[in-house]
């Protein structure tokens, strides 16, 4: 089916035959743009990723993820602009049973030059729902995050859907839920393509900025690098 599809971590989580890349989101942790998915990375496997978000000023948002263990994932990300931040994350993958799809518990830190710092905890579970079929496949997730920031803090569903289409192509969406002062809701779309066994791709439109929505909604465009375990491949 394909270089990407042996990128999968389908085979590895409890046997699930899931099919969606395990791309590294804005906040460098496996899941789409903005919210976080049920996926982690392969052990010693490794995932960079760069965007261009074109803001009013443009920011670059550079992250990598990292498969620590057969369970455990950590990240890093740091978004180059008028207002630099760092962030780091871990996602642990949760032992259910394959019935019950994938989940996984994460906690990403931020630390801003202007905005200050916090963190951000969440909850995601991702199953497919399309079964064995070869030429499309659906990945959904749902979850919900805690973030706690400066002087905010808060509770927020989300739901996401990522669609594996032939000839390495995938098509992502999300939606996280406005809560109190977290700002808006979170609203992202993404096309992904894959070009070769470690080279890939994204074009999108999300107002994602760190763990908040923006009121507007600005174009990104990014590349991948992923690279497999020692001695193994992609």
């Amino acid at each position: 089916m394909g270089s990407i599809m042996r990128a999968l971590t389908a085979m590895s989580l409890l046997g699930l035959t899931t099919i969606a890349l395990a791309y590294p989101n804005f906040n460098a942790t496996t899941g789409i743009i903005g919210v976080p998915n049920g996926l982690i990375q392969e052990q010693g496997a490794l995932f960079g990723a760069a965007d261009v978000v074109f803001l009013d000023n443009s920011l670059v948002n550079v992250r990598a993820v990292y498969g620590l263990t057969e369970n455990l994932e950590v990240g890093a990300v740091l978004n180059l602009g008028d207002n630099t931040a760092f962030g780091v994350s871990g996602k642990y993958r949760l032992p259910v049973s394959p019935t019950a799809g994938m989940w996984a518990l994460g906690l990403s830190f931020a630390d801003t030059d202007e905005g200050g710092s916090g963190f951000q905890a969440f909850i995601a579970a991702s199953r497919t729902l399309t079964g064995d079929t070869t030429d499309m496949n659906l990945l959904g997730t749902l979850g919900a995050t805690f973030t706690d920031f400066e002087d905010t803090s808060g509770f927020r569903p989300f739901i996401g859907a990522q669609l594996m289409l032939p000839n390495d192509f995938e098509i992502g969406a999300e939606i996280e839920l406005e809560s109190g002062d977290l700002g808006d809701s979170i609203i992202s779309v993404v096309l992904r393509k894959q070009f070769s066994s470690t080279i890939g791709g994204e074009i999108g439109l999300t107002n994602a900025s760190a763990f908040f929505g923006g009121p507007d909604h600005d174009f990104f465009l990014g590349i991948n690098v992923a690279l497999p375990p020692p001695g193994g491949s992609i």
